[in-house]
């Protein structure tokens, strides 16, 4: 069985001298899973490079639906006042570096025209792989040939990635994730699903390197409003958090049947106590993801995050939460 421990390092800098620093560790305290589940819903998608494009891609409404469904008012104050007559900081870098000569370092190699959004905020996110470039933008989708920025695929909106039978894919929702599973040489997308009675993630795993191509996709049902979900890429799981008020909001998927293509890849859920206090409430631990060679067998996945004592938290502190086995 995986269960979470958290680790807080509380990390008190004086203000004169870095040299000052000093760091402790609270004593470690253990979550146990709340859920353990299979998907509800299995597909192969059809190949991305045949979805319908999409011509106007800044017409979406997802956040503002996000936040009815919530059935809560969107904060207009975030910050608190004072945050707004603050002094400038002069610690800020006003003025770019330059590069020194014989440095060794690459210039830029390509720059293209991504997609476009008309929507606040547009959720912007993307991956390189060894040959494309996989941008998502709030609803929408489009795959760049990483040579030469040409469009292989799209835009499309982000449902046409899952069968419309998968249950929730009728919704085109956003908030997307996509990550580059590097080792298995495949790619990983996510998006939620809000717009009926339960609330679900749909996640999907290309069936090859292409992501042009076919895709494995499933539908998870996860505790309400699976917001701002963030994951990581590990040996032994697809590792994700949500920033959900009450309810699991840590989970971790089965990688290996997912990347095979089986149907019924488990899900582990966390009801997560370990949440720093924010102004408004929003907050989402940050999976690690694991680029380039595997970390040591039996490393365990991680999550960090930080506690701000500015925001009704005891001190600053750094929180590194860490899934083992049992």
């Amino acid at each position: 069985m995986k269960f979470l421990t958290t680790t807080i390092l509380i990390v008190f800098i004086a203000t004169f001298a870095f040299s000052q620093q000093k760091v402790k560790t609270k004593a470690q305290t253990t979550v146990y899973p709340t859920t353990i589940k299979t998907p509800i819903g299995f597909s192969i998608s059809a190949p991305l490079r045949d979805a319908p494009v999409v011509i106007d891609e800044g017409d979406t409404d997802e956040e503002f639906y996000m936040n009815k469904h919530r059935d809560r008012e969107i904060n207009p104050n975030i910050f608190p006042p004072d945050f707004k007559n603050m002094p400038p900081d002069p610690g800020e870098q006003t003025v770019m570096g330059t590069v020194q000569s014989g440095r060794g370092l690459r210039g830029l190699e390509q720059n293209f025209a991504g997609q476009n959004s008309g929507s606040y905020p547009p959720d912007c996110n993307g991956t390189v792989g060894a040959s494309y470039y996989f941008q998502v933008v709030n609803t929408t989708y489009q795959i760049f040939n990483k040579a030469d920025g040409s469009s292989a695929a799209g835009p499309s909106n982000l449902n046409t990635i899952f069968d419309p039978a998968l249950p929730g894919a009728g919704c085109n929702n956003g908030d997307p994730i996509v990550l580059w599973d590097e080792q298995a040489d495949r790619w990983l997308f996510a998006e939620f699903s809000l717009c009926t009675s339960n609330d679900y993630m749909l996640i999907a795993v290309s069936t090859t390197n292409d992501p042009t191509g076919t895709w494995y996709s499933w539908s998870f049902d996860v505790d309400d409003t699976p917001d701002y979900m963030k994951f990581g890429i590990w040996q032994d799981g697809y590792y994700m958090a949500t920033n959900t008020g009450g309810g699991d909001d840590v989970y971790v998927f089965e990688r290996d049947v997912m990347i095979a293509g089986g149907a019924s890849p488990t899900m582990i859920g966390f009801d997560n106590p370990n949440r720093p206090v924010t102004f408004d409430g929003f907050h989402c631990l940050l999976p690690l993801d694991n680029d380039g060679d595997w970390a040591p067998s039996g490393t365990p996945g991680q999550f960090i995050t930080i506690a701000d004592g500015g925001q009704g938290n005891p001190a600053d502190e750094l929180w590194i939460e860490t899934f083992a086995r049992q």
